[in-house]
């Protein structure tokens, strides 16, 4: 899977990616929703689109399309940090 961008939102904090679906195994499918996806990296969000364009106009708001970004849920690694020690061996 290539990642074409990267960037940290400023509005949620979250790392978004623009890939290129058509390399990637699951949970991409080209044929289902388009060449190019959104992926919000802390949540694992990921929406599908038939162009470039598109799918960074759409890297622009995580919350317009990632469920926990629009309702300012934590990021793993936030969840993570709050778990006791020894949690989750």
């Amino acid at each position: 899977m290539r990642v074409r961008q990267r960037r940290r939102n400023r509005a949620t904090g979250t790392v978004v990616e623009v890939v290129d679906a058509t390399d990637a195994t699951e949970p991409f499918d080209p044929a289902d929703g388009g060449r190019w996806a959104t992926v919000c990296v802390d949540h694992g969000g990921v929406a599908q689109h038939p162009t470039l364009a598109l799918a960074r106009s759409w890297a622009a708001d995580p919350t317009g399309w990632c469920d926990d970004c629009r309702h300012g849920r934590p990021t793993i690694n936030e969840r993570c940090l709050g778990l006791p020690a020894g949690a989750g061996r």
